[in-house]
């Protein structure tokens, strides 16, 4: 008997197609500027279409950190025109440099953030992904500049950063002397100046007595040794945090 062919009646399952245009992705094809020591295509055209986000900024520390009371700010600018002439390509990528509110009279930290003002604005239906990429490229450029800086992304709101500072809990209030936090300031002082830390503000409150250093390295280098057993004029061995 010869087989019967059963037709299918109803048809097989398909992909139902799309009724809209299905968004466009967020990220730009453009590949990310690489690392400002490398060769790369000059920014005229990139930068003048690019969206540029906003409270993307650089902290610089150690500024002229062997050098007291100098001009921060200055500093920065020059060492932002020099880098300017090093790398062309990062003279269309303009940065304005701000001061470091501080409570002392010197800081040897400022920030930097790109200029928005001094870009054209992109289109309202413009597809291009926020070019973080071209702060990171004067990022590499200024940590290149000097090694003593140190280069970061904002950890918090301006003015408000403890990198530098170093706290001494053990040097609290002494209800038998008023003059005690005083004293142990001053003693701390003069150590801090034998060891060649440069200090640009110090002050002392119920958690103890604290130092801001100029420089991040000797931050650092003051917190690797550890417990300090001897500083002339502190009777106590103290716990540098």
């Amino acid at each position: 008997m010869a087989e019967m062919l059963i037709t299918p009646t109803d048809p097989p399952p398909s992909t139902p197609t799309r009724t809209h245009r299905p968004s466009l992705s967020v990220f730009s094809p453009r590949a990310p500027i690489k690392n400002a020591a490398s060769p790369r295509p000059r920014l005229t055209a990139v930068a003048r279409n690019v969206l540029l986000p906003t409270g993307c900024d650089l902290i610089i520390r150690g500024i002229g950190a062997r050098k007291p009371n100098s001009d921060t700010v200055k500093l920065l600018q020059n060492a932002v025109k020099s880098i300017m002439k090093d790398i062309p390509e990062l003279a269309d990528v303009p940065v304005v440099v701000k001061q470091f509110s501080t409570r002392g009279d010197w800081s040897s930290t400022a920030y930097i953030h790109l200029d928005s003002h001094s870009l054209p604005k992109p289109a309202p239906a413009s597809e291009n992904e926020p070019r973080t990429d071209l702060l990171l490229a004067w990022k590499d450029a200024l940590a290149q500049f000097d090694q003593a800086w140190e280069v970061k992304w904002i950890p918090l709101t301006h003015g408000r950063d403890k990198r530098l500072w170093i706290r001494f809990g053990q040097l609290k209030e002494d209800p038998k002397d008023s003059n005690y936090q005083e004293k142990c300031r001053t003693h701390l002082l003069a150590w801090a100046k034998i060891r060649g830390y440069t200090v640009t503000n110090s002050y002392f409150n119920a958690g103890g007595v604290t130092l801001c250093l100029a420089s991040p390295k000797d931050v650092d280098a003051v917190i690797a040794h550890g417990m300090i057993e001897k500083i002339p004029g502190i009777p106590i061995s103290v716990q540098p945090i």
